[in-house]
């Protein structure tokens, strides 16, 4: 945390700490640092280091937060860098889910209405998921991810302390069909006006049915109900995950452009050193992605 001069917080980051690799302890940052860039920029890297003991260091940071060029100066001013090696587009979209329904339903595409409009008609009921459970959140997306063939997304404990530690600031809902069976699940963590989309996936009994349109239509209304104004759909990418971007692009959201993602290293070599170690580690994962598709196909 960074204090003014009169001790009031005004800027805050939490990283995760990975370990050391080749003697460099790597540390990352999602969705931070948040705040006055002018108080944390240069401190951070210091005040890391310190308080890890570390000799070396690499950090990556990927602010949740629209570019705008005063920032990205400050970032460069204070050394850090572009990342060699992104893992995202930096682009997401955003809307208002405040807006009147008429309003919503105005911005809907097509396809979107189409797809809203069948999942109404299969007698599907969308609910707050009051004690929600970590095993099935993590059974859903283990569906998702064979489907897509994607690797794994999420783990059980990151689920679980998620719902502990952020309660009431973590909102889930869930679309079953009349039986009881959860189809369909979607998340986002809110921090009035603003909430940002985290966890969602369908099975594929809920792909047959539309349910995630249904799903996301009433977490908008729900966040509307708790004083969201921005709901950051968080994350697309037209190329790599045209489905999703379709998906996201059909509710009328606008662009949004991120920061995108950036580092600090000890050392011009220890950086180049990381995002080349980082570019092979995506370039293995794609084989043995693409691997275990063409193996499942013979099979």
């Amino acid at each position: 945390m960074a204090t003014n001069d009169s001790d009031e917080p005004v800027a805050l980051f939490q990283g995760i700490y990975l370990g050391k690799f080749l003697g460099v302890g790597i540390i990352t940052g999602e969705g931070g640092p948040i705040g006055d860039y002018n108080y944390c920029l240069d401190s951070l890297p210091i005040c890391i280091q310190k308080s890890l003991a570390l000799k070396r260091a690499y950090i990556r940071i990927y602010p949740k937060k629209q570019y705008k060029t005063n920032d990205a100066l400050a970032l460069k001013n204070s050394k850090w860098k572009r990342a060699i090696f992104s893992h995202s587009s930096g682009w997401s979209m955003w809307l208002n889910p405040a807006q009147s329904e008429d309003e919503l339903l105005s911005e809907l595409s097509k396809d979107w209405k189409k797809n809203l409009k069948r999942s109404r008609n299969k007698e599907l009921t969308v609910e707050s998921w009051v004690n929600p459970d970590p095993k099935l959140i993590i059974s859903l997306y283990s569906e998702m991810e064979a489907f897509k063939n994607l690797p794994r997304l999420h783990d059980e404990r990151e689920i679980r302390d998620l719902i502990n530690q952020l309660g009431n600031d973590c909102m889930l809902m869930c679309c079953k069909n009349k039986s009881g069976e959860i189809l369909s699940i979607r998340g986002c963590l809110i921090s009035r006006p603003h909430a940002l989309d985290y966890l969602a996936t369908t099975s594929m009994a809920g792909r047959k049915v539309s349910a995630a349109y249904l799903l996301l239509w009433h977490l908008l209304k729900e966040c509307a109900g708790r004083g969201v104004t921005y709901y950051d759909l968080n994350g697309i990418d037209p190329i790599i995950n045209p489905g999703v971007y379709n998906f996201k692009r059909g509710t009328g959201a606008q662009h949004l452009e991120y920061l995108g993602e950036w580092e600090w290293a000890s050392s011009e070599n220890i950086r180049l050193l990381m995002g080349f170690a980082r570019s092979k580690q995506a370039k293995v994962k794609g084989l043995v992605r693409k691997l275990k598709k063409k193996l499942a196909f013979k099979s």
